[in-house]
């Protein structure tokens, strides 16, 4: 992918660049809409549960904390 050595890779390296940036832009937009839910989860919209504008106790606390709900979806949850 970084180094394509396909002529239809190379050709379509810039369109999928544009793209790229597309598709974070719309991305960011819609986590920081008011109107979803993951609005007040982040940190740059000021969001009330976002970890840099919680308490300094609450952020200590969630240092080192498993960051998933389910143990099962991670392999390696017990390097943590």
């Amino acid at each position: 992918m970084f180094a394509p050595t396909d002529q239809d890779n190379k050709d379509s390296t810039k369109m999928l660049e544009e793209l790229a940036v597309i598709a974070a832009t719309v991305w960011i937009a819609q986590l920081l809409d008011p109107t979803k839910g993951t609005f007040q989860f982040m940190s740059e919209s000021g969001g009330e549960y976002s970890f840099y504008h919680s308490s300094e106790a609450l952020q200590t606390a969630l240092l080192r904390m498993v960051a998933m709900n389910d143990l099962p979806e991670g392999q390696n949850y017990k390097s943590l």
